[in-house]
């Protein structure tokens, strides 16, 4: 696995073709393509590491900090970018895409969707809230 400290001592004495086809292959090296499997039908989504990137497109790997303080607090979590869901997954599957009510200081986060990583996050929602996945309180 290619780690960015190699691409920068890579791009150096390489031609600007050479140094684009070193960083895009690193960049597939560290981006899984395929969300991970399904957890088991009505457990939680797994967490995530930030490096290596384990989270798909429009989704990253965030700390989980509620207010107050939640079972799962501190934990990583593969989360949407706000205003988007997991692409090709039913919205009411919540093996696989969830929402969970829950505020941290930048205000309430209900509309943020977590899925599995590796999940890419390319469907927009239907509403700023994402009303349309549904909320799995549970998983706090």
């Amino acid at each position: 696995m290619v780690s960015w400290n190699h691409i920068i001592l890579f791009l150096g004495p390489l031609s600007p073709l050479a140094a684009a086809t070193v960083f895009s292959r690193a960049a597939t090296d560290v981006v899984p393509t395929q969300p991970s499997s399904p957890p088991v039908p009505d457990s939680c989504i797994g967490t995530c590491s930030v490096h290596p990137f384990t989270c798909g497109l429009r989704a990253t790997c965030e700390v989980f900090n509620p207010i107050p303080d939640a079972p799962k607090s501190g934990q990583q979590f593969c989360v949407c970018q706000a205003g988007y869901r997991a692409l090709g997954v039913e919205p009411t599957d919540t093996n696989l895409q969830y929402r969970m009510t829950w505020q941290n200081i930048y205000g309430d986060q209900s509309h943020r969707v977590f899925v599995l990583q590796g999940q890419s996050c390319d469907q927009l929602c239907d509403d700023v809230f994402c009303s349309e996945v549904a909320v799995k309180d549970t998983c706090r």
